[in-house]
This record gives structure tokens, C-alpha cells and sequence, in this order.
């Protein structure tokens, strides 16, 4: 039996590969070779096609990552399922059925110490297992080969078929790849390779493993020369790869006649509608499609493939998978444009084969809502309750982690607007001046405990919000967006107010001292000092500039980026407390946006 695509033979059974039909020959030719062959229509492949995917869905149940190979081949990684299948105490390595062969022998007479051999009829054991299940839950038989690598497992399985299994030892590998008829049978030496090693009287496998490194690379590349000599020696450290999605769709037909223009937008039309069934199976939506085409020169000559591509029109995308007429036509339109580059159809010509390619797959996005939804409050929000659930779990936990730094770091904020959710806003505390402390100490506990701070910063503080900020958009965003927004409102209220006195921060490094924080001044005090800045060492004339209420001494201990990141913040305090220019003296610039602006109800 053979399975026949228009004039040729895509396939056979066993029975007639031995019978002397082989893949590829003209249905005239296949019948002389077999006159009782019956042949099977395949040019529609759906059906294969899904049983194929049935199949890896199927072995996934032994390993996630299934590597497919072509129609009905895949690759599996059994190691796990083997380290648990010899914790069995009871399992015996020396059981085989009907069917199932090693290459070679029954078993070599020395078992390998390193107990590669035991960990090979374990994963023998698997093989049936799988072929079992196959069988059990998709009616399909199968053939297996077993080895520690995928060439050699793709090889040894090949030995004997159909519906058995065989497992390869390793000191059998060079009596299976000597055993080759010629070095093209090895997967990975394509026939160009092929073709040129034979020109230089290098045909078999033992060939190769012969000739040098140096004479192979003088016929081909010297990187491909190093891996044709592993793939010679048995050697392949590939990974099993899990096989996603396809990277393309395409359909493709071969003609004997197709001369005129109606002839080719009938063959273009039938192709698209046919992978229109397919985009809609698969569910994402191409963003290119290309059209590839082979011409005819004379009697039995033909130009190579020639490709032309494009972007599809989003228009077209957003109903590709649908199967209308006026999608098909505009599809069909993008075809023939795209053919027309590379055919004059207002000239005579002949067409042997078309192939109409979609590739560059993204994923349907999930229907979303209008951005107006996340700028209105809901009376039951689900990440606020998400939030409180947070707050409460890890509430203890922080408060324990910000009094790790109590005898370490004092900052005092009037002006910050926060508060803790559950806790009292403490009292300021007298600062003191600074004694003798290890700042290396501090800020390794600083950076002990500020990822931990950072983290439930979110979930631990209600952020006194103003008026026309909406509390539940604002608990949306990341912290960092929230330091910003709460530090530019902050700075456009001083300067509405003509705030004269600004608070500054200072720096208190007390043992003897414990005031008690929120969350949010801890958290904050530790941002501010992890900023990085310049490295210009301009202490001295730094220290004229520096607040009444800043001891000098503490502030000298300070490291260089901390003490610039204080000065920078000190100057843009005292230029909000002075005066406003008049309008008239200031130059015209346009208003830049402000952040808080998209937040407003």
C-alpha cells in the first residue's frame, strides 16, 4: 500500500518497501515495480497531522519536554523516570518480551561499573511502557530504540520494525554505525555533504572516521568537518528540545499545467483556504506571508524556488482564520501581488509548483477592558483584598525587620504625609549628637533588610492620597512610580503654600536611643540612601552649604554618595521656600507633563 500526492508516491508501507517501492517515484513507475500496490489518496494531510499531535500530547504524559521529529518521530529525555524506576526494589532489568531486541547481543559479557547498562534497561522498560500506552489509548503501534543520545537511539531504532523495540549497549556504537551502508545514512550528513565527500572517495562511515580533520575541512567547513567526525564516532550532546508551536504554516501543490492567470488565482485561492482551516486551528494570527514559486524553463528543467514576502495588513489579521469571501479575496489580492515580483503574467509562463507560507506567529491577545475601568474606584476591589490578606500575614514579620535598624538610622520627616495603617504616628524624636559608630555595620544591615522592606511596602501602608487621586488606581502601580508621584505632589503643595521652613533630614547614629518607625518612613529613609551619584570628592566647600540643625562631623562619616544625594535634596528644599519669580521675569518654556495629571479623577 502507498500513500499518493497527485502524481507521486509520498509514502509506503513495509510490505511495499520491500517489494521495491520507494518514497518519491511517479505513480507510472511505482506500479511497474509493484503491480498490486494500492494506492491511498493523501494530498490532504489534516488528518495525519492532528493524529500526530494526539501522539506527543500522549508522551508528554512520561516527560513535558518531547522533542518532534517530522510526522511520527519524537525524541524523549527519560532520565528522571529512570533514577525513579531504580528505586524499585523489585524490578527486574533482565525481562523482555516479544519484539523487543538488543543490538549486537543478549547482553555484554562485562557490565559497565559507572551502571550505564542497568540505567539502559530501565529506560527499555520505559520504551514499552509508552508504546503500551499508545497502543492502549490511541490504537497506534510504534517502533522504539533506546540509547544515551539521540543519534544513536534514532538509529538503533531503525533495526528492527515495525512494532518492535531495540535497545543499543555502549560497546556495540561502532558495529552499528560501521554497519551503515555509506555515511548519508547518518542523520545529520545531508546530501550536498554527502555528495561532496564522494567526490573525494570518502563513502562510507569508516571513510570519514579515517580521513583527517584538516582533509575534511580543505572539502567543507572546518566547523562542520568537527561535527561530522562526532556524529562518525557515535558522539551527538544535543538536548531534547520541547517542540512548541510551529514557526510557519504553509501549503504547497505541484502542477503539470498552470499557464494562464485564472489557472493561478484558482491554485492561490485553493491553498489560502485551505490554511485558513489551519490559522484557525491553531489559534494565533501570522504577521507575514510569503509566497514561494518554481517556474519551468523547458521540458524536465525548472528554475529554483523563488520567494517573495510581505506584512500582512492588520486588517487582514484580525480575521484571517475567518472564511468569507471578501477575507479569501483580500488575502488572494496580497498573493498574486506578492507573485506578480516574481512572474510576468503578462508574458507567456509555466508554473510547476506554488506554496503560500504565513510565519511570524504571535498570540491572540485576552480581551481587555477600556483603560477607563482602571480609573474608576469599585466598591469591592479584589487586589485590595489581595493587599489586606498581605498585610496582615506579613505586618510582624517587617515591623520586626525595621527594628533591626532602630539603633542604626533616625530620619526625621515633617513634612512626609503617611501614616502606618494600624499604627500610631510616633513622636519626633531629639536628636543627639553623633558617637562613634561602625558605618560599615550600618549599611550592611541596611542592605540586609531593605529588599524585605521594599517588598511590603505596598501592603503595609495607607498613603494619605490627595482629593483627586484615585487611591485604587494609585495602589496599582509599582513603588517606585508611588515614591514619584508622592514626592511631586509633595513639592507642587510647599510651593502653592510658600512653605518658608522646610524640614531636612538628619542622620542620627544613637545606641542608646530607640525611636519606633512606620513602614513607610523605614522603607523611604532606605531608598534615599541607596542612590548612586558622581564620585567628585568636593567635601569642603559641601559643608558651607549645609542646614544649622546638621551636625558636620555625622554628616563627614557619611559615604560620598549619601552625603551628595542630602546636598541635592537640601538645594531643591531651599529653592521651594524662596519666593516666586514673577511671571514677567521668567523665560518662556512649555509646560512639561505632570505624572500626577494621569490620576486625576
Amino acid at each position: 500500500m502507498g500513500v499518493r500526492q497527485k502524481n507521486f508516491i509520498a509514502t509506503t508501507n513495509y510490505v511495499a518497501r520491500n517489494r521495491g517501492v520507494a518514497k518519491g517515484l511517479c505513480v507510472q513507475e511505482a506500479k511497474k515495480v509493484c503491480s498490486d500496490l494500492v494506492l491511498i489518496n493523501g494530498e490532504d494531510l489534516t488528518k495525519y497531522r492532528r493524529m500526530s499531535y494526539k501522539i506527543t500530547e500522549c508522551l508528554k504524559q512520561f516527560d513535558k519536554n518531547v522533542e518532534r521529529l517530522g510526522f511520527d518521530e519524537n525524541y524523549l529525555d527519560v532520565s528522571q523516570l529512570i533514577v525513579e524506576k531504580m528505586k524499585d526494589p523489585n524490578i527486574n532489568l533482565q525481562h523482555f518480551e516479544e519484539g523487543e531486541h538488543t543490538y549486537g547481543c543478549a547482553f555484554p559479557k562485562n557490565s559497565c561499573a559507572c551502571g550505564c547498562h542497568e540505567r539502559l534497561l530501565a529506560g527499555f522498560q520505559v520504551a514499552r511502557e509508552m508504546r503500551k500506552v499508545l497502543h492502549d489509548q490511541l490504537g497506534i503501534t510504534g517502533c522504539a530504540g533506546v540509547a544515551w543520545n539521540k543519534l544513536l537511539a534514532k538509529l538503533v531504532g531503525t533495526t528492527h520494525k515495525p512494532n518492535q523495540q531495540t535497545l543499543l549497549f555502549p560497546c556495540y556504537t561502532d558495529q552499528l554505525l560501521v554497519g551503515l551502508s555509506t555515511a548519508r545514512k547518518i542523520p545529520g550528513i545531508g546530501p550536498t555533504t554527502s555528495k561532496k565527500l564522494q567526490e573525494h572517495n570518502i563513502v562510507t562511515v569508516q571513510d570519514v572516521q579515517r580521513a583527517s580533520l584538516s582533509e575534511i575541512g580543505g572539502i567543507i567547513s572546518t566547523d562542520a568537518a568537527g561535527n561530522i567526525k562526532q556524529l562518525v564516532l557515535g558522539i551527538d550532546n544535543s538536548p531534547v528540545i520541547n517542540t512548541g508551536k510551529p514557526q510557519s504554516i504553509s501549503l504547497e501543490d505541484r502542477y503539470k499545467n498552470c499557464t494562464t492567470v485564472a489557472e493561478v488565482k484558482r491554485n492561490v485561492s485553493k491553498l489560502i483556504q485551505g490554511l485558513q482551516s489551519r490559522i484557525d486551528e491553531d489559534g494565533r494570527t501570522p504577521l507575514v506571508i510569503r509566497v514561494s514559486v518554481r517556474k519551468v524553463i523547458q521540458k524536465n528543467e525548472w528554475t529554483n524556488r523563488e520567494s517573495r514576502q510581505c506584512p500582512i495588513p492588520s486588517n487582514i489579521r484580525k480575521k484571517i482564520s475567518s472564511t468569507d469571501d471578501k477575507t479569501a479575496a483580500e488575502l488572494l489580492n496580497l498573493s498574486m501581488n506578492l507573485l506578480e515580483k516574481m512572474v510576468n503574467l503578462q508574458m507567456p509562463f509555466h508554473i510547476s509548483l506554488l506554496n503560500i507560507c504565513f510565519t511570524n506567529f504571535e498570540d491572540i491577545a485576552k480581551p481587555q477592558s477600556s483603560i477607563e475601568s482602571f480609573l474608576q474606584k469599585s466598591p469591592t476591589s479584589v487586589n485590595n483584598e489581595k493587599k489586606k490578606t498581605l498585610h496582615l500575614r506579613n505586618k510582624n514579620e517587617n515591623v520586626k525587620k525595621v527594628n533591626q535598624l532602630e539603633s542604626w538610622l533616625h530620619f526625621k520627616r515633617d513634612s512626609l504625609d503617611c501614616t502606618s495603617e494600624d499604627e500610631p504616628v510616633p513622636k519626633k524624636a531629639k536628636t543627639d549628637d553623633c558617637k562613634n559608630q561602625d558605618i560599615g555595620v550600618f549599611k550592611e544591615k541596611q542592605d540586609e533588610v531593605q529588599g524585605d522592606l521594599s517588598a511590603g511596602n505596598e501592603c503595609n501602608t495607607r498613603i494619605a492620597l490627595p482629593k483627586d487621586i484615585d487611591e485604587s488606581v494609585f495602589n496599582e502601580l509599582p513603588s517606585d512610580i508611588q515614591e514619584t508621584v508622592l514626592q511631586e505632589y509633595k513639592a507642587r503643595q510647599n510651593t502653592n503654600n510658600h512653605v518658608k521652613d522646610c524640614s531636612h533630614q538628619t542622620v542620627d547614629f544613637s545606641t542608646t536611643s530607640r525611636p519606633t518607625y512606620s513602614t513607610t518612613e523605614m522603607t523611604e529613609s532606605l531608598i534615599t540612601c541607596t542612590t548612586s551619584t558622581s564620585d567628585s570628592p568636593k567635601n569642603e566647600t559641601k559643608f558651607k552649604q549645609l542646614p544649622n540643625d546638621i551636625d558636620k562631623a555625622v554628616f563627614q562619616s557619611l559615604p560620598l554618595d549619601v552625603q551628595q544625594d542630602l546636598m541635592r535634596q537640601w538645594k531643591i528644599q531651599s529653592n521651594i521656600s524662596m519666593p516666586k519669580t514673577p511671571k514677567s521675569l521668567k523665560p518662556n518654556k512649555t509646560k512639561s507633563p505632570n505624572i500626577l495629571n494621569f490620576f486625576k479623577k
